[in-house]
């Protein structure tokens, strides 16, 4: 199973220097990213062009191709150093099929772009083994520091 965890940044702007420490969240869309609707079979992927518009909610239907999550833009997005932000799911537990194992979380990191406004934190269901209901929990990180926090209800459909 390829678990399918987005972490993308969006769009352009001027470069200056910010540290890791110096990063805020400015704005915040959370819920379910819109896609065309279309069928969407187990470990397929829809590509999207563009930014998706994100329709807010914290409930969320358990259905593969869905993806949900966060788009952000940070209080200061122009830089030039590309600062690093690790991405933190807690999730109520997913069952990997392949290994058998249970995840309980999900880290990446990702080093934000320099010529992006939004940058997005987001989980796209692509195999049945993914639709688990209940909490999950999202989080960012610059370095030790919280920017962003967001639950999710994610309910059977």
């Amino acid at each position: 199973m390829k678990l399918s965890v987005v972490a993308l940044s969006l769009a352009v702007s001027a470069p200056l220097v910010v540290h890791a420490e110096d990063l805020t969240i400015g704005e915040l869309e959370h819920g379910i990213f819109q896609a065309p609707q279309q069928e969407i079979a187990a470990g397929e992927r829809l590509i999207v062009a563009g930014a998706q518009p994100v329709v807010e909610t914290t409930s969320i239907p358990a259905r593969l191709g869905l993806r949900f999550g966060l788009r952000y833009r940070l209080t200061d997005d122009s830089y030039v150093d590309k600062p690093v932000v690790k991405l933190l799911y807690l999730t109520p537990g997913i069952n990997d099929p392949d290994s058998g194992k249970r995840l309980d979380k999900i880290e990446l990191v990702q080093e934000l772009s320099a010529d992006s406004n939004y940058h997005l934190m987001a989980f796209e269901f692509t195999d049945p083994a993914e639709l688990t209901t209940g909490e999950w929990r999202f989080f960012v990180f610059a370095e030790d520091r919280k920017l962003a926090e967001q639950a999710f209800d994610v309910v059977a459909e």
